[in-house]
């Protein structure tokens, strides 16, 4: 299939649906195993976020992937998100029928395994998640699946991935240029923030790759020396600063613009 050049403001559209398919499922399993508590409402926040995974079903609003993946194929804007994908010839008609009942499908096993979770002691879930992590069981992100039930192929995959960070760069620019048309920033700065933040989410995604491939027992032994750690964790901005690669006064400016983005900026 040959695909059409895509526009800005449809980058924007992509952006937002293809974010929470993105994200690997594997944070919310880890962070699920780690989180356990006998506390009851602990107990249930860990639980929503395991039902949940990373795809963001069904919104649970729990972790990265909650509210901010459901204004892409979770919610409002799922048909104009799927829509997009279609005019720009990314997916056809056809194979956003299949991913919109794909989907619905997914939902609602989701939110019948949170039903099941609500009637559950702490102490059963506990045991629940244990047989699953004993089970070895590895969830996918909602894009492996699509490609492992044939839906999508690898190619369509690789090219929704290119496009959502595409978008990304180039709503994360839009922002900044605002500072640049004040005076604040200059394009130098721009260029720089750009690359860090590139540089940063590669590491991110590198740590998610690894953390996914992990044991649980590795997975626990990798949470507990962070957590034992005293190195305090520093956020993008902040070392920016630290690496003189800002100053305070622009740094502070930055985040008053992506600070209204929201999860999408939550190093900053």
């Amino acid at each position: 299939m040959q695909f059409k050049t895509i526009d800005f403001k449809t980058k924007a559209v992509l952006g937002t649906v293809i974010a929470g398919l993105m994200l690997s499922s594997g944070a919310m399993a880890f962070a699920a195993s780690d989180s356990t508590s006998t506390d009851t409402k602990a107990s249930t926040t860990v639980a929503a976020a395991h039902v949940q995974k990373s795809d963001g079903m069904p919104g649970m609003g729990y972790g990265r992937g909650g509210h901010e993946a459901d204004m892409g194929l979770f919610g409002p804007n799922a048909k104009a998100s799927l829509d997009a994908l279609v005019s720009n010839e990314i997916i056809s008609q056809s194979t956003a029928d299949k991913i919109t009942s794909f989907i619905e499908a997914q939902r609602t096993e989701r939110q019948s395994e949170l039903e099941k979770f609500k009637n559950m002691t702490a102490d059963e879930r506990k045991a629940y998640f244990e047989e699953k992590n004993n089970n070895g069981e590895k969830p996918d992100s909602i894009l492996e699946q699509l490609v492992s039930e044939g839906i999508l192929t690898q190619a369509q995959v690789d090219k929704i991935k290119d496009s959502n960070e595409q978008a990304m760069l180039d709503k994360q620019k839009e922002q900044l240029q605002a500072l640049v048309d004040k005076g604040t920033l200059t394009s130098g700065d721009v260029d720089k923030i750009i690359e860090y933040m590139s540089a940063q989410r590669e590491e991110r995604e590198a740590e998610m790759d690894k953390i996914k491939n992990m044991s649980e027992d590795e997975r626990k032994a990798y949470f507990e020396d962070k957590r034992s750690s005293s190195e305090k964790p520093v956020g993008m901005l902040e070392q920016m600063v630290e690496d003189d690669i800002l100053t305070q006064e622009k740094a502070d400016a930055v985040k008053s613009v992506f600070g209204n983005v929201g999860r999408a900026h939550e190093d900053f």
